[in-house]
This record gives structure tokens, sequence and C-alpha cells, in this order.
């Protein structure tokens, strides 16, 4: 199992300068990408989305190559993610094999799911994006958030639930999920990014009925 979960605040002020940025386009796109963001209508939502698919590569081959490094433009995007829909799919191209993705996207923010082409578990996979309080610690909001979530699914105390993380050098750290003092094989990812946090897992215990989706602070649980 090897989801990888990204998201982007399209609000935030780093993505909106950078987003129409050329010299940070061409170091993080290849020369189609390039070409693509060149004649976009929105090139900030559609340097984000590939931005997206890119780190959640990133992250799932991380799972199994152990320590990769985060090079942007060796990985590419095959075809040009349409701008209107909310929800765009495709596949990917990267150093450690093809990858599937899909990106859900609205007015202020973008998340992705990706995972290698021969294990597509994307429509398996459990995910929610949520905004969080302003001045938050969104490392600390998604593991909790995270935490709850995973309790829930498979019907624990979440005290006994702990999402760590390793923090091996060259690769973005692998999330590890314990259920009291033993490690679960719980393929989990995280992102936090602005106002937003996202987790996205799989399980051996599969519930078909947790809550996926959008929703923003104070509205109803979870899950």
């Amino acid at each position: 199992m090897a989801v990888g979960n990204d998201l982007v605040d399209l609000a935030d002020p780093f993505a909106r300068r950078k987003g129409v940025c050329r010299s940070y386009a061409s170091r993080v796109l290849g020369p189609r990408e390039l070409e693509w963001w060149e004649r976009s209508g929105d090139p900030a939502l559609l340097l984000w989305t590939l931005w997206s698919v890119k780190e959640a590569a990133y992250k799932a081959f991380g799972k199994i190559t152990g320590p990769i490094p985060f090079l942007p433009k060796t990985m590419v995007v095959m075809e040009k993610p349409a701008e209107g829909p909310r929800e765009t799919r495709g596949i990917a191209e990267t150093p450690w094999g093809r990858a599937v993705f899909r990106s859900l996207r609205r007015e202020d923010c973008i998340h992705t799911l990706c995972a290698p082409a021969w294990d597509d578990v994307l429509d398996e996979t459990r995910w929610h994006v949520a905004e969080t309080a302003p001045g938050g610690d969104g490392s600390r909001e998604v593991r909790r958030a995270a935490e709850r979530a995973l309790a829930r699914h498979l019907g624990v105390n979440e005290k006994d639930i702990r999402v760590l993380r390793d923090r091996g050098a060259g690769t973005s750290p692998v999330p590890r999920v314990f259920l009291g003092q033993r490690e679960f094989p719980a393929d989990l990812s995280l992102s936090h990014d602005g106002r937003y946090v996202a987790w996205a897992f799989r399980t051996p215990a599969r519930r078909r009925d947790l809550h996926r989706g959008f929703s923003a602070r104070n509205s109803a649980p979870m899950v």
C-alpha cells in the first residue's frame, strides 16, 4: 500500500505570488508543462495542480523506495489537467514508475491523491480536507485529525491511536500508526498548507461508510 496526499491553499500569499511567477514555474515544471502554464487562463491553478500531483507522487513512492530526492521537473503529468471541473484524473511518469492521480479543486484549495499505477487504490482510500483555526500548528492538527478518524474507523478509543512521523534524510516524513504499543499496518499520508489540513489512509479493516470530503471549521464531524 502506498498512497500520497497533498494539498495547496490557493489563498496563501506564497501560492498567489509564485503561481504566476515564470522563474518559479520553470524550476518545477517540465518543458511541456511550462507551455501549458504559459497558455493557461488560470496559471496559478494549473501550476499548483501540477505541483500537488508531483508532491503526492513523491510521498507515495517514498514509502516504497525509501529516501528519495524531490525533483519536481523529473515527474511529468502526461495530459494537461482540465481547468474547469472540480475533479480531474490522470497519469504521471516519475523516475520510480508510473503513477495515477485524482485532484479535486475548488476556488481556494487543491487536494490530490496519488498511487503507483500498478496499485491503483484511489477509490478505496479514505480522505478528508478540513479548515483549521487561524494561527494553529498544521503539523499537529493534521496528526490529531488523522488519529480521530482512524479511531472511529477502527472502532477503538482515540487515546489508543498515535500517529508518529519518521524523519529520515532525503524524503518526506512517513507517518506511522500505532494502536496501543504496536505499530498498526495502516497506509497513511498527511498534508497541511495555509488554512488547511488533509489526511488520507487505507487500512486492512475497511468500512465503506467513512465520510470523505471537504468541511469547514466548526462544521459537522469529519467521520
